[in-house]
């Protein structure tokens, strides 16, 4: 009763209503929309079926968390999609073991399979942090990182934001002043791949950046904060990275793991293998073919 009223409820029920009014004079047999595991995802697959669209496509474009429960949550026929596509073989196989929902790999852009920046790591340490599109994410990692810049000022710690924030906004959200920030860490306004190209590590929780960079040899450190529920989108990688949860086990990695990371080529090699199978190539032509059979 309480979640009837919730604000959310009233926004799936107005993007259900937009959804209607939208394509009520439509003539069209297929319909393709995000399929992440929200409420409105669920509706608009419901009104296409009473519509009797011939085919109903759902793209699962993003990270897959541990206790991800929603997205998998079997319903009546109505509200599922008929096809089901994944950005790699690693979610393909996730939803071919828990849903009975046909599933193909079409890929994803965010493969990063060419640096435009072949520039070699410099002689400093640099750390890329890496949040997701959530204030209370930057905020979290944000925090965390100054405190490791203050204890370590020989370390370089990149700040990356998601393409649609600006740190403009987000410093003035997080009521966080430049002046108090140190001056090893970088606000970063490069592309991604030369962040990528000039750092070691990254710092992480639940943003899918993280695929791309072990892609690319950056060692992942996934920032815990004691917190009992697991958001890290690589959780079922078991080599090669690292779990922090306060500066004393980032300092107690800084002096002891972080020296044998680039001597443990087979972990190394493991971890690329599975960021590889998480994020692959886009095929349209996979799309294209059912959409035309």
């Amino acid at each position: 009763a309480l979640d009837f009223i919730n604000p959310a409820t009233k926004n799936n029920l107005n993007l259900l209503k937009n959804f209607k009014e939208k394509t009520k004079y439509l003539n069209y047999n297929n319909i393709i929309l995000p399929y992440e595991g929200y409420s409105w995802e669920r509706l608009i697959l419901m009104q296409a079926h009473d519509n009797g669209i011939k085919k109903r496509i759902g793209y699962n474009f993003s990270a897959i968390s541990k206790y991800q429960h929603s997205l998998f949550r079997k319903l009546e026929k109505k509200f599922e999609p008929d096809i089901i596509f994944t950005v790699g073989s690693y979610s393909k196989k996730l939803f071919e073991k828990k849903t009975n929902i046909p599933t193909h790999i079409l890929g994803s852009v965010r493969r990063l399979t060419k640096m435009k920046y072949n520039l070699k790591k410099s002689k400093y340490i640099n750390f890329l942090i890496l949040p997701e599109g959530i204030i209370s994410e930057c905020k979290k990692l944000f925090n965390f990182s100054i405190i490791c810049a203050k204890e370590n000022p020989l370390i370089n710690f990149t700040w990356r934001l998601h393409p649609s924030m600006k740190f403009e906004n987000v410093l003035k959200k997080i009521n966080l002043k430049k002046n108090l920030i140190p001056k090893n860490i970088i606000m970063s306004k490069r592309s991604f791949s030369k962040d990528i190209s000039i750092s070691n590590y990254c710092i992480y929780r639940g943003s899918t950046s993280v695929i791309t960079a072990i892609q690319n040899d950056i060692y992942p450190l996934y920032y815990n904060s004691n917190e009992q529920i697991n958001i890290d989108p690589t959780f079922d990688l078991k080599t090669w990275k690292a779990e922090i949860n306060n500066i004393k086990d980032f300092n107690d990695f800084m002096f002891s793991r972080s020296k044998i990371v680039n001597k443990k080529v087979k972990d190394k090699n493991i971890a690329k293998n599975f960021a590889a199978n998480y994020f692959q190539k886009m095929e349209t032509k996979k799309l294209l073919n059912i959409l035309k059979n």
